[in-house]
């Protein structure tokens, strides 16, 4: 990364950043579902 510019490293940050947001929503959306399969199902003891 030293031989980056700043501006390439502002570049990466907005890609890991844009990364990071499509990992929490995964997350949420595997939440939402293990939600609705615990209800359905009765699990989550």
């Amino acid at each position: 990364m030293e031989q980056m510019s700043v501006q390439e490293l502002h570049e990466r940050i907005e890609v890991l950043q844009a990364g990071i947001a499509a990992c929490e929503a995964e997350i949420e959306k595997k939440k939402s579902q293990k939600s609705a399969a615990d209800a359905l199902f009765g699990g989550g003891n």
